[in-house]
């Protein structure tokens, strides 16, 4: 959710220190993941930034509401 941490005040800086620690870590897809939402922010408007955080939170719910449907 590197996205949602930007949006919410964290800098690149601070997602290039978490970068390092995952690295340590040897957690490759966390980097990437990491990585991707610099480049998008590099990229993209804030709007945009927003928009795309907003349909990541609202695929989590509705992901989330078909995992409890599928275990009653």
């Amino acid at each position: 959710m590197a996205l949602q941490d930007l949006s919410e005040g964290a800098s690149i800086s601070d997602l290039e220190k978490a970068i390092a620690y995952y690295e340590a870590l040897e957690d490759y897809e966390a980097c990437e993941g990491i990585l991707r939402a610099i480049k998008e922010v590099k990229e993209s408007t804030i709007n945009s930034i927003k928009l795309k955080i907003n349909e990541i939170r609202e695929n989590t719910r509705n992901s989330r509401k078909g995992n409890k449907d599928d275990s009653i």
